[in-house]
């Protein structure tokens, strides 16, 4: 790192005099960051996303990444031969779309973003609603939506 001028020094400390109050009552606490998929369609957006998870965890901010894959589902069920349905700009969740989703969100998409913290040196894991029971859900009724598109009913506590 090169040494700060003058007038970055003084930019530095007033940034950080601005965010001492706030990085003390945040300290510990757990943020949840929703992230679609868009932020993670390369490598270098998912990088500059970590990188700013990675400044919170330094601080002491606890964060969560709940992302989407909505780009990469819709981009991988073209190359498998699976039609995507939308009804009133939701994707209508068939057995096989949601294989689809299954493969991006938990192996394309988790994977990139593990990879992106391993290279700034952040400590994360990676889960799915699925692992322990994260998430419980419950399918909508036939009125409200078709397919395997649901509410969540319950979580728990890893």
């Amino acid at each position: 790192m090169r040494p700060l001028s003058r007038d970055e020094r003084a930019i530095t400390v007033n940034a950080l005099k601005r965010a001492a109050p706030y990085i003390r009552m945040f300290k510990r606490k757990v943020f949840v960051l929703k992230a679609g998929g868009d932020a993670f369609v390369s490598a270098e957006g998912t990088r500059a996303l970590m990188e700013q998870v990675g400044i919170l965890h330094g601080v002491g901010i606890r964060v969560v990444v709940v992302h989407g894959g909505g780009p990469q589902s819709t981009e991988l069920a073209r190359s498998l031969g699976v039609s995507s349905e939308f009804v009133e700009g939701r994707r209508i969740t068939d057995r096989r779309s949601l294989e689809v989703a299954t493969m991006v969100l938990n192996g394309q998409i988790n994977t990139r973003i593990l990879a992106a913290c391993r290279d700034l040196g952040i400590a994360a894991v990676g889960i799915s609603g699925v692992d322990a029971g994260l998430i419980k859900a419950h399918r909508r009724p036939p009125v409200a939506t078709r397919g395997a598109y649901g509410e969540t009913v319950g979580r728990s506590r890893l």
